[in-house]
C-alpha cells in the first residue's frame, strides 16, 4: 500500500498543495520552515487523526484561513493497494 496523491488546503503553512507521489522513495529537502515536517504531519494526521505536535486541531489550520467565512483546513489522501484504491478526506473547522 502506498500514498499516490495528497491534497492540502489551509493546513499549517500550506495554503494549497496538490501533489502526486511516485511509488518509489521520496526525499524531502529544503531550508528550515519550508513545510517538510508539516507535510509529514499531514500524512500522519490522515492515518491516525491525531497530530504528534499540536495539542488542538485548531492549531493545524493556517492563520490566513481566519479571513474566510468558515475558517477550515482540508486534507485528502489517495492510497493504492494491490487490487483497489481508496480516498481518505477530512475537514477541520475552526470554531468561532
Amino acid at each position: 500500500m502506498y500514498l499516490t496523491r495528497i491534497s492540502l488546503t489551509n493546513f499549517r503553512n500550506y495554503v494549497r498543495l496538490d501533489l502526486s507521489l511516485p511509488r518509489q522513495v521520496v526525499i524531502l529537502r529544503g531550508d528550515n520552515a519550508q513545510g517538510k515536517s508539516n507535510f509529514l504531519e499531514a500524512i500522519y494526521y490522515l492515518v491516525t487523526t491525531r497530530s504528534p505536535r499540536a495539542s488542538a486541531d485548531r492549531q493545524l489550520i493556517n492563520w490566513l484561513a481566519d479571513e474566510d467565512v468558515l475558517p477550515h483546513a482540508r486534507l485528502e489522501g489517495w492510497v493504492q493497494r494491490q487490487d483497489a484504491s481508496c480516498q481518505v478526506a477530512m475537514t477541520l473547522m475552526k470554531e468561532s
